[in-house]
């Protein structure tokens, strides 16, 4: 059985496509900041799936030692990782127009940092 891996997979297009990739039985591991969230989503998808092989890993990737030990504690549990879909992202919109360097630093950390540390660190585990 084949493992995918995806980021931001607490919502919209990164849960959408952990449903159908668990639906063509696959081992799905979905990742977001919220483990919560994360735990209510796997408790709704397995009720209804017959694939039972869901996981869920809370991982920042904006923060480069988790995603480390995120990849490392995913392989070490679950074996390599066949494919990655890199989804998590950050939006902040700015409705008043007005120009904070915080909201464009936090969109660089996740959006930028973030994908680049985990394909860092993917690559660390397979060459």
């Amino acid at each position: 059985m084949k493992i995918i891996w995806i980021t931001g997979g607490s919502s919209g297009i990164g849960l959408a496509t952990a449903k159908k990739f668990l639906q063509n039985n696959w081992k799905v591991i979905i990742s977001a900041r919220n483990l919560d969230k994360l735990l209510k989503i796997q408790k709704e998808i397995l009720k209804n799936s017959q694939n039972k092989h869901l996981y869920v890993y809370q991982c920042d990737i904006s923060n480069r030692s988790i995603v480390a030990k995120t990849i490392e504690k995913i392989i070490h549990e679950l074996g390599s990782i066949d494919l990655a879909i890199l989804n998590a992202a950050a939006y902040s919109p700015n409705k008043s127009q007005e120009f904070l360097i915080e909201n464009y630093e936090h969109l660089i950390k996740v959006n930028l940092n973030g994908t680049l540390y985990c394909i860092e660190n993917l690559i660390k585990n397979f060459i």
